[in-house]
């Protein structure tokens, strides 16, 4: 008897640059896979120092030096980078002191 799942499986050669393509992904698949992982890439957490980049807030207490820091979203971090200042979001913040 003959079943489906019986014919070979047809690879491509080694050296074609798209054998690593899903074959059935249509070019909406493509785009929304796209954007779901810059999504995902732009949520991934960045640890910041003095609330935004480039600042300047280093304390000195007590034979330590103390620095408030945030977690925040790496498009977060993007943003307060090119604006300049705090947006105001983080996943969490503290203080870091050695």
């Amino acid at each position: 008897m003959f079943s489906r799942y019986d014919r070979p499986v047809e690879r491509p050669p080694a050296s074609d640059p798209n054998r690593f393509r899903a074959a059935g992904m249509t070019s909406g698949g493509k785009r929304i896979a796209f954007l779901v992982g810059v999504v995902i890439a732009l949520a991934l957490p960045k640890r910041v120092d003095c609330g935004y980049p480039g600042a300047d807030c280093k304390q000195i207490g007590g034979g330590k030096t103390c620095a408030p820091y945030e977690v925040e979203p790496l498009a977060f971090y993007l943003i307060e980078y090119v604006v300049g200042h705090d947006v105001g979001f983080a996943y969490s913040s503290g203080d870091d002191c050695h």
